[in-house]
């Protein structure tokens, strides 16, 4: 049986399998390598499973008292687990997807682990022979060791920290990689390395606060777009995209997309959309957020939110869980750049980034769209609008429906605006927006 080919069920149960395994897996080759084999076991009289345990056993002294017995140990458990979780990329298998990741996250923690290998060692040389024996047996396919060590010893831990496997393996990869980060920039030992990492270090800090002095002043726009369906929004903020370099966001195309996806609720998102009804609340604010930091960690120069808000409860809410809580993410995240990031300029940019999408306000400005009904109908029933007829919720009767909706919920929303003083009326026809 080959290395490479992957078995229904392991093999190996216990060591008296370990030969017999052996023995087959040495006997099933390619004809070429079968006659390489053969010819080697003719000219010395030595039969290949006493080959095979002969370089076992001198791989072993050597990941013992070698000098580069790390090197050896890291490369064997690198290699064939590299190669086997590029195969699996595109796999439509979840169990072998979350098997590669169970062995990395392993791997992993014995790469922590390695800082103190020199300590072990010196009272018992076992610790390379010991990790490269254990990492073999969680990635063959033989004996499967990777899906036994999480059935048998992990899941247990999970039943009694009353959390998913799945979470688990995310919060210890996230820990490694803290863990890691913090053993790379441990002091150097020599001198001379460490005037120069000192020197670095100094360097990275006053990149870091004057970054850092960017971020504190950035402020990120937000134009909320309303107005009755048809008014033209879309066709607007397009222009103003064009002129401006804002972002369009369409709580529309956004609830369109959701649709298109085929998700879990993308058959009652349709349903209502095709009545003409609200969509709840948290939806919406959900896709928005998520399509703001999308955006924002793109380098977004502001929003231009169309669609948004429906009625005046949503405006109240954008503006409690995007605004009043973005000082305190703001404040705690400088902090940590402030902690963290010095010791690693690369770093800055991902931290940039998780600090930009909390970097927003509340509305600057409100622009309100307005139009009489019949031209509204009008525009939005046109067989000539390709925009409206390629919609399935633009037809006579949802739009009335619409239309009765934005009197009842929007409304409000634009008065409530103007009474801030940010609300900014514009009356159209039909001639100004073709």
């Amino acid at each position: 049986m080959s290395l490479e080919q992957e078995v229904e069920k392991p093999t190996i149960n216990s060591f008296d399998d370990v030969l017999p395994v052996l023995s087959q897996t040495l006997h099933d080759v390619s004809p070429t390598t079968e006659r390489c084999i053969s010819a080697l076991e003719n000219s010395t009289g030595i039969k290949r499973e006493h080959f095979a345990c002969g370089i076992a056993a001198i791989a072993a002294a050597y990941l013992m008292i070698g000098v580069e017995a790390g090197f050896v140990c890291n490369l064997i458990c690198f290699s064939y687990p590299a190669y086997k979780s590029f195969q699996k990329v595109d796999s439509q298998s979840t169990d072998n997807v979350l098997k590669w990741l169970l062995y990395w996250v392993i791997f992993g923690t014995f790469t922590v682990l390695d800082r103190f290998a020199s300590d072990i060692n010196r009272h018992l040389p076992i610790y390379w022979l010991f990790k490269c024996i254990f990492c073999i047996y969680l990635f063959l396919p033989q004996t499967d060791g990777a899906n036994r060590f999480r059935n048998n010893v992990l899941a247990p831990i999970f039943k009694i920290l009353n959390r998913k496997p799945r979470e688990i393996v995310s919060l210890s990869v996230f820990l490694f990689a803290i863990s890691h980060f913090e053993l790379q920039t441990k002091p150097a030992t020599d001198p001379a390395l460490a005037a120069t990492r000192k020197e670095s270090t100094t360097l990275i800090q006053s990149k870091v606060a004057k970054k850092v002095e960017v971020i504190r002043k950035a402020q990120i726009p937000i134009f909320f777009i309303i107005g009755p369906p048809g008014a033209g929004k879309g066709t607007q903020c397009a222009k103003m995209v064009e002129k401006y370099g804002l972002t369009h966001l369409s709580t529309g195309d956004l609830l369109r997309a959701e649709v298109a996806s085929c998700g879990s609720r993308a058959n009652e998102l349709r349903q209502k959309m095709e009545n003409g009804e609200l969509i709840s609340m948290r939806i919406v604010l959900d896709l928005l957020k998520e399509a703001m930091s999308r955006a924002t960690i793109n380098g977004s120069r502001g929003f231009l939110i169309d669609g948004f808000p429906r009625d005046l409860i949503q405006a109240q809410q954008f503006e409690s869980e995007v605004s009043q809580s973005n000082n305190l993410y703001y404040e705690t995240m400088v902090k940590q750049v402030d902690l963290i990031v010095r010791k690693n300029e690369k770093n800055l940019c991902i931290k940039q980034n998780l600090l930009y999408v909390f970097i927003v306000r509340i509305p600057d400005l409100v622009i309100d769209f307005e139009a009489k009904e019949k031209v509204l109908l009008d525009r939005c029933t046109n067989s000539k609008n390709k925009f409206c007829r390629d919609r399935f919720d633009d037809n006579i009767e949802t739009m009335r429906k619409r239309w009765e909706t934005y009197k009842l919920s929007s409304l409000p929303v634009a008065e409530y605006y103007a009474r801030k003083g940010k609300l900014l009326r514009v009356i159209h026809n039909l001639l100004y927006l073709s």
